[in-house]
């Protein structure tokens, strides 16, 4: 009798707990970034990191709803990992302690045996990603090289899902994929290490000569992308040793950059004129519209002028071609999508035709519904093709329950994304302000919030 009432106060203790969480978290995901809630939570985490990675350990309690979840099939892709214990504890022991950027010096390979479908490959392996999140806690994010290749590829990279927001840069990649341009590919795999399941990864593509070629473009040519630093730079468009080369045309040396230092001259120091007459015969302006047109189209803006710029001197046509790297949404409740976040492509949208072309290339996407439909339905079959996975992966720090309000949310950020871009293309938005600068002179301001075309016809003035 003193057990049983011992053991009911806990177990609604337990509960108590656990409807807490509950309620919290799916209040969270269903408000606004503007939400007082969401506010509180989210000024916690900024300022108690270490405190906010505990407490949201504590929340896994919650994956006891999801005791029949772990039933749910899965066919995606298993690879295996085995490392010698005394190579994994480098691994692990190599890792920054004071700072939270991985620089170059812990960037080194140890030796292992990567294992799929029962075949076994040589490979090198180590921990990827600059920033903590990728390599902090138990699970981690990794870069596999292979002494032969893997599926036509020589080096591999297995990504924390969650850091790329889940299902969101595969389904901006599908956009991509149906606007014409080359993007490396995703897949979703599950991953064991030593024996022990660490979950599932999204596996993508690394840049090489094996990319290129996967791709039908040549890999005797110059891909450039930004350099390795012990901390980050503010705009790396300003100097091009702030990028490296992870290919290179054999007709020059590897060292000459002239062709992409062409490029940030002609951005930093041109006039306008002199700009607009070079441009289309540095870059495949085509391709730089259309890889545009799919960062808009999904509100994104890592595509910056510190991070993420991946692009490809086409010997064919000796002009720059863009790839997209990294591309995540940027706003919870989409606004407006063109903000200064790239000096080129703030300076080539300045030009009118381009930024009409641009709007067309969105206009013709977002106006028919199938691709609409079909991307829904890509972003559906992604979550429901892996969610079994996703629920048996105990190594991950957030709850079940965190994975699918998650996903959800993201999910409904399409929807108003799309809406959002229709009512854009659709409408001229203008806010417009006077000011008195003397009794004779005023300064008017026209502010267009709109993608449709805004004249000026007429200022009357009056006393």
């Amino acid at each position: 009798m003193t057990r049983k009432r011992l053991l009911n106060p806990f177990i609604i203790l337990i509960l108590t707990l656990a409807l807490f969480i509950f309620l919290v978290l799916f209040s969270y995901y269903r408000g606004s970034r503007n939400s007082l809630l969401n506010k509180v939570i989210n000024d916690f985490s900024s300022n108690n990191q270490e405190l906010t990675i505990e407490l949201k350990k504590l929340t896994k309690i919650l994956d006891g709803l999801y005791i029949f979840h772990q039933f749910i099939p899965s066919d995606i892709p298993s690879y295996s990992l085995t490392i010698k214990p005394q190579d994994l504890i480098f691994l692990n022991s190599n890792l920054p302690r004071d700072n939270n950027y991985l620089t170059k010096e812990y960037k080194k390979f140890i030796p292992a045996e990567f294992e799929h479908q029962g075949k076994v490959y040589k490979v090198k392996v180590r921990y990827r990603g600059d920033n903590e999140n990728h390599w902090r806690f138990d699970k981690k994010s990794w870069r596999i090289k292979f002494e032969d290749q893997f599926e036509n590829q020589e080096i591999i990279n297995l990504i924390l899902p969650e850091d790329r927001y889940f299902f969101i840069e595969p389904w901006i990649s599908h956009i991509g994929k149906k606007l014409g341009l080359i993007l490396p590919e995703f897949t979703f795999i599950n991953l064991k290490v030593n024996g022990q399941l660490h979950g599932v990864y999204l596996k993508s593509e690394h840049w090489g000569k094996t990319f290129l070629t996967n791709h039908n473009l040549s890999s005797d040519a110059d891909l450039y992308g930004e350099a390795e630093f012990n901390q980050g730079v503010a705009n790396l468009y300003l100097d091009v040793k702030n990028f490296q080369k992870y290919t290179f045309d054999s007709s020059s040396p590897k060292k000459d950059v002239s062709n992409f230092n062409s490029l940030l001259e002609l951005l930093n120091n041109s006039s306008d004129e002199n700009f607009f007459n070079t441009i289309p015969n540095l870059i495949d302006i085509d391709n730089f519209l259309h890889w545009q047109a799919q960062s808009t189209l999904t509100f994104s803006r890592s595509q910056k002028m510190s991070h993420n710029l991946i692009t490809y001197f086409n010997p064919d046509i000796n002009k720059f071609q863009f790839i997209p790297w990294n591309v995540a949404m940027a706003d919870e409740e989409p606004i407006y999508p063109d903000i200064n976040y790239n000096p080129l492509m703030t300076r080539i949208l300045n030009n009118p035709e381009y930024m009409f072309k641009r709007n067309q290339i969105m206009w013709q996407y977002i106006n028919d519904q199938k691709n609409l439909d079909d991307d829904l339905q890509y972003y559906n079959d992604l979550y429901q093709s892996t969610r079994g996975s996703f629920y048996r992966d105990s190594l991950k720090i957030f709850p079940n329950l965190d994975f699918d309000l998650t996903v959800k949310k993201h999910r409904r950020r399409i929807v108003t994304a799309q809406n959002k871009i229709k009512e854009l293309l659709n409408s001229a938005q203008v806010e417009t302000k006077l000011e008195s600068i003397t009794s004779t002179t005023y300064s008017l301001t026209v502010i267009s919030k709109g993608f449709s075309s805004v004249k000026l016809t007429l200022l009357i003035l009056s006393p």
